[in-house]
């Protein structure tokens, strides 16, 4: 019943919206959190345990994600591509044309998380962004930090197509 439940979950629910479930999974869109409970009243007195299951409603992440942040008084270009299974967030960076690699994305309801170090003017600095999904449009903060290089920034991306 729940996996066929599951598509109106994703279509009609705002992203950060909780899911509790009693003893039924979702079957591949793995739990937030899961815990088994003892339930003495289970089975008409006899007992045993219940799995009680949460999800959090994710975002829609999957795309193109672009944008800039001012480096050393002058935009450089970021683009991160972003592949998406429920709660589970993989894909790729490119800082100013050049590769990097994408780590600990991290997605819970509407909020992102996205870290990966990148050669910025010959050193690497590291990136921390952490926003807020709202359609097409993430926006938040990031913070950069190198060995020549510190700052915190607004940080906004916008989702595009690849073709763009």
């Amino acid at each position: 019943m729940n996996i066929e439940l599951r598509p109106r979950l994703f279509a009609e629910l705002k992203p950060g919206t909780r899911v509790v479930s009693h003893d039924f999974d979702m079957g591949d869109w793995m739990p937030d959190t899961h815990v088994k409970v003892d339930a003495q009243d289970k089975y008409g007195g006899a007992g045993g345990s219940s799995d009680i299951y949460l999800w959090i409603v994710p975002a829609r992440v999957a795309g193109n994600w672009r944008w800039e942040l001012p480096v050393s008084g002058k935009a450089l270009a970021y683009e991160v591509k972003l592949e998406q299974k429920y709660q589970v967030v993989t894909g790729s960076v490119s800082v100013g044309g050049r590769a990097a690699k994408l780590q600990n994305a991290r997605l819970r309801g509407d909020e992102v998380r996205l870290s990966f170090t990148a050669d910025v003017n010959g050193a690497p600095v590291k990136h921390e962004l952490r926003g807020r999904v709202a359609g097409e449009t993430v926006t938040g903060s990031a913070q950069l930090s190198g060995a020549r290089l510190q700052g915190q920034h607004e940080w906004m991306a916008r989702r595009g197509s690849a073709a763009e």
